[in-house]
């Protein structure tokens, strides 16, 4: 949790639960292109090292 965060949980909730959203938006996009990475590397025959 950042400094402007809890700065804007505290003057602005409605901030920090938006901020909240986009990060699990942005997470389940890294996830779902790391899948496909990996799909593709297997397909390749490349070595994949996730994480």
């Amino acid at each position: 949790m950042s400094a402007q965060n809890v700065a804007a949980a505290i003057l602005f909730w409605p901030a920090a639960v938006g901020n909240y959203m986009n990060g699990q938006d942005a997470l389940k996009a890294a996830h779902a292109r790391e899948a496909v990475l990996a799909k593709l590397a297997a397909q390749k025959g490349c070595r994949f090292v996730s994480g």
